[in-house]
């Protein structure tokens, strides 16, 4: 009996021994050159995509991306590898068609490692931006996928218990990939979120079409952060110029834009933004404004304020 139970712990020993045996050898090929062994074509390693990534080559990663293949791309985003996981990422956002691999990322994003689930942010974004037309159709992807993937990041932005910068990737992931992710109730209710640099993103990122919208970045126009309320001001400077609504801006909504474009706080891409929507109200006021940043040291801003004092002659 005795010897019938060693025999046996020794088979059970020995199966461990083959499965991580087949593992190891499994991971390694990743990293090696092998072949198919049906068709007998030739499958480069992982190894060669990490190094044209680590080279920030482009290029070359959307070649060996091609080369390696949708399928084997899938397949290291699911094997649970931390470092092929990383490497597959990338490889997945830049592959004409990448889009296939949404269902295989997605999943991602509820992964314990911070990294991964930046990355995998960041490929859900660059998969759903709309840069490569009918894709999704092309490849016929399901709605429920795509549902799937603009659900996770939406309930990644309003996780309050998780620092604020996998959040802001999501927003930003959330706002590149509105063609398929358009939720506006999200982006006001991060208005209201006590992270700054959440408020500031989702004020950018607001479209402010409808009334509420609208209201919304007009209260947040005297925001107790300078940076969320210029954000405020270029969202409703944005949609007047869409909307050519600019001449019936209310005069304090008018005096407070005059006050962000001069202010030391207003960060200067926001400040370059509102430059078309002062010179748009046309009032004497603002090309007051416009004329003293005309005459400012030379930066972005007096340049934009240089162009518009000319249109408005």
């Amino acid at each position: 009996m005795q010897r019938w139970v060693n025999s046996k712990s020794c088979v059970l020993g020995a199966l461990v021994a083959l499965c991580g045996a087949l593992a190891a050898v499994s991971q390694a090929a990743e990293r090696t050159p092998t072949f198919n062994r049906r068709t007998g074509l030739f499958e480069p390693p992982l190894s060669a995509l990490r190094a044209a990534e680590d080279r920030d080559d482009h290029a070359d990663v959307a070649r060996w991306a091609d080369r390696i293949g949708a399928a084997r791309l899938a397949s290291a985003c699911k094997g649970g590898v931390r470092e092929d996981v990383l490497v597959a990422l990338p490889g997945a956002a830049a592959l004409a068609g990448g889009v296939r691999l949404l269902e295989a990322v997605t999943p991602l994003l509820d992964s314990p490692d911070a990294e991964i689930v930046q990355q995998a942010t960041r490929t859900i974004a660059t998969l759903l931006d709309g840069t490569q037309p009918g894709a999704i159709q092309d490849w016929e992807i399901a709605p429920d996928i795509i549902k799937r993937a603009c659900t996770s990041l939406d309930q990644m932005t309003r996780r309050t218990d998780t620092p604020p910068g996998p959040r802001l990737a999501a927003l930003d992931a959330l706002a590149d990939s509105t063609l398929y992710c358009d939720n506006p109730a999200t982006l006001l209710a991060l208005l209201r979120d006590p992270a700054p640099a959440l408020r500031r993103a989702a004020a950018l990122a607001l479209p402010a079409r409808a009334p509420a919208q609208v209201a919304a970045l007009r209260e947040h126009l005297t925001d107790e952060d300078p940076a969320v309320a210029a954000a405020a001001a270029v969202g409703l400077c944005r949609a007047r110029l869409t909307m050519a609504a600019t001449a019936g801006i209310p005069a304090n909504e008018a005096a407070t834009l005059r006050a962000l474009i001069q202010a030391d706080a207003t960060p200067v891409e926001d400040a370059v933004e509102l430059v078309p929507c002062l010179a748009a109200v046309g009032t004497e006021a603002e090309r007051k404004v416009l004329e003293q940043l005309r005459r400012g040291r030379i930066s972005p801003l007096q340049r934009r304020a240089h162009e518009a004092v000319e249109g408005l002659r």
